[in-house]
């Protein structure tokens, strides 16, 4: 009988045991800076407001050298996910743009009700994994490599490289979402290739491209830190 006594006890004790640390989860997870929702990262609400997985091109802000966050590494989280660091980018001083990084991939958010300009003014350009330049000696040229037109080629090799993607923002915007186009290089010619006519597949190159022929823009592509990598 005292064996029963002490069985039930233990039970009850486990049982309000899991109850509580189950309740303060739930209280502590209510009174975090953010979460996401359900079991996906597609939507994160941060702050009292709601932001949606986006893939635009941003600069994270940085202080003294240092990625400015607004929540401590791995201290919002939900029943289903561990979270990670929320940076703040750079030039939004209003936080309709943030970025979120768990330690082996990043994404970024977009606030509701914000629209990311996809024409009008051109005021910097992302290059090279979130690389951007205000610079508009470098908006100019590559205005240029974007709109040429001419002597457009198709062309098939297995034998070339490729930069990063090329994205405009528009109106001071800080970050980007219209992806133009890359330069490829066939270890003879450069050609610039629009989003729509890039694919490489199983290693191959053929589409049409644009051959550049100005030599002050093959000067720019040199001396730009385009990064052409090698297909693979």
């Amino acid at each position: 009988m005292k064996l029963k006594s002490k069985y039930l006890l233990g039970c009850c004790i486990s049982v309000l045991i899991c109850f509580l640390t189950f309740f303060g989860f739930l209280l502590f997870s209510s009174r975090v800076a953010g979460y996401y929702v359900g079991n996906s990262e597609n939507e994160f609400w941060y702050k009292g407001q709601h932001y949606t997985k986006q893939d635009i091109q941003y600069k994270r802000e940085t202080r003294l050298g240092k990625p400015v966050y607004e929540v401590d590494k791995r201290k919002h989280f939900d029943l289903w996910h561990l979270g990670g660091d929320v940076y703040t980018v750079n030039g939004d001083p209003n936080r309709e743009y943030l970025y979120i990084y768990n330690g082996d991939y990043g994404y970024g958010y977009v606030r509701d009700g914000v629209i990311i300009p996809q024409s009008g003014i051109v005021t910097a350009v992302f290059i090279k994994h979130h690389e951007k330049s205000e610079d508009q000696s470098y908006i100019e040229m590559f205005k240029k490599i974007t709109s040429l037109n001419g002597d457009f080629v198709e062309i098939k090799t297995n034998n070339f490289a490729y930069s990063e993607s090329i994205y405009f923002a528009y109106n001071s915007c800080p970050v980007a979402i219209h992806e133009l186009g890359r330069v490829i290089y066939d270890n003879e010619n450069y050609y610039y290739v629009k989003k729509e006519n890039f694919n490489n597949a199983n290693n191959i190159f053929e589409g049409k491209a644009a051959l550049i022929k100005e030599q002050n823009i093959i000067n720019f592509i040199n001396e730009f830190p385009l990064s052409l990598t090698p297909h693979r």
